[in-house]
């Protein structure tokens, strides 16, 4: 037998280490990890042939162990030394990761079934030109993530640090500290200065742990903390911005225990100023910026009511509030707004589409019920949302354990998730952003990580 025979050819884990299961219908042998990831309803189909083996159960523990191939494998392990897995990689048996994409329940890493830790893989596709076309996202727990961050934080003096309640995530890009490192330059006649960061960090709001945390997207490791404790106790949604009047980026966070909207320097993690507006700004969560208009929009769930406020660069006269929307919201969540410069809100079980110039509600999507079919549009309790730079509209439904994504229009394109713990499920959804219209990124809090599909 050939080295590639004692290897799982999906993870190329190597028997002498996992546990080989045998597919009854086939024959053909994969570790328990991958072949627990193939199971849809007590159902696997073989990742090599196709043909389909029924189990009692979900769990992949009832096929049969081929002990015979693991004894084989571990004595090959000693005696090769090591070197059984490159020589597996070198010989014919690497051909068969080819099929593997015909199979999207793998995505390009070696996932595990319970997040315990951060998985990182090569760096994602560089922006593209057009939109992800969202109707290929398979629904209902079968759209596997491509990477997650979290629990654990990963980093020199984070060994034992991880998230403790995440609620939203959003990726800065790197051309953003590059800009402005320019522009500073420019202005101190000093071309030295290093960029804050040459990667796209992922930010995170870390609730209970009351900070702004910042990942390096290839990564994953900690590039730096913004402790917000004392002035955003429990921070939720967060919008980055370039701002003309300060030398850094800057980050500005509704914090649901504060009633305040609080801005710290995202290099530093200097408190720089807050606003808060009583019987207004009420355990604020919602928060987007109106980057035309320097306008911070916050959707406020204790007073129901949407609030549109000046924003940082108008100096003293930063968090006016410029007008109030109150359109008998009731559980009024998350907000967004659109290209033309509608807004979207989510609030008990629907989202509205509100005219950003009359406050005028547009459109309600949704009734309330749990999901029955793929093409329902309802929801259970939504609480995030975002709008990309195609207009299209992204709902976490999070008692529901899904993303539901719509057109511009309302009008509904796919949605996928469902409750569980492994890298295609939710245990708790929160908040979703998305990066240049194509990679998803998904806060599963009750997991304490952040996904991206």
């Amino acid at each position: 037998m050939s080295s590639s025979d004692f290897e799982c050819v999906i993870c190329f884990e190597e028997f002498s280490v996992c546990i080989p299961k045998t597919l009854t219908t086939c024959g053909h042998v994969l570790c328990l990890s991958c072949i627990q990831k193939l199971i849809v309803s007590k159902k696997i189909v073989c990742a090599l042939c196709k043909q389909t083996t029924t189990l009692q159960t979900d769990n992949a523990d009832e096929l049969p162990t081929n002990y015979e191939l693991k004894e084989k494998a571990e004595t090959a392990a000693k005696d090769s030394k090591g070197k059984g897995k490159e020589a597996a990689r070198e010989s014919g048996s690497s051909a068969l990761l080819d099929l593997l994409p015909r199979f999207s329940i793998f995505s390009t890493q070696q996932t595990k079934t319970k997040p315990t830790t951060t998985i990182t893989t090569t760096p994602t596709p560089t922006a593209k030109k057009s939109a992800r076309d969202y109707k290929l996202i398979l629904p209902y727990g079968k759209q596997t993530c491509e990477r997650v961050y979290g629990p654990k934080l990963l980093g020199e003096g984070f060994e034992d640090d991880s998230l403790g309640s995440p609620a939203f995530a959003k990726i800065i890009p790197k051309e953003w500290f590059l800009d402005n490192n320019n522009n500073n330059n420019n202005n101190n006649n000093n071309s030295s200065k290093e960029p804050f960061s040459s990667d796209d960090l992922l930010a995170i709001s870390d609730r209970n742990k009351a900070r702004i945390v910042l990942l390096e997207k290839k990564t994953g490791k900690v590039k730096s903390i913004i402790k917000t404790s004392g002035r955003a106790d429990c921070p939720n949604y967060f919008e980055v911005q370039k701002a003309s009047t300060h030398p850094h980026l800057i980050i500005i966070i509704a914090s649901w225990s504060n009633t305040a909207i609080t801005v710290f320097d995202v290099e530093t993690g200097e408190y720089l100023k807050h606003f808060e507006k009583s019987g207004v700004t009420e355990r604020p969560c919602g928060l987007v910026l109106n980057r035309k208009e320097d306008q911070i929009i916050i959707a406020n769930n204790g007073s129901n009511l949407i609030s549109i406020h000046k924003g940082f660069d108008q100096g003293k006269e930063f968090g006016e509030t410029i007008r109030v929307i109150g359109l008998n919201f009731i559980g009024l969540y998350g907000v967004g707004i659109n290209s033309s410069g509608n807004l979207i809100a989510t609030s008990q079980n629907k989202f509205d589409i509100i005219d950003g110039k009359t406050d005028k509600l547009l459109k309600t999507v949704g009734k309330a019920a749990r999901e029955t079919r793929e093409t329902d549009v309802c929801f259970n309790f939504p609480t995030g949302v975002f709008v990309d730079e195609f207009d299209n509209i992204f709902i976490s439904d999070s008692s529901n354990h899904r993303v539901q994504i719509f057109n511009k229009e309302g009008e509904w394109i796919n949605s996928f998730g469902k409750a569980g713990d492994n890298n295609a499920c939710f245990g708790g959804i929160y908040g979703v952003s998305v990066h240049n219209s194509h990679d998803i990124y998904v806060v599963d809090w009750s997991g304490s990580r952040v996904m991206m599909f």
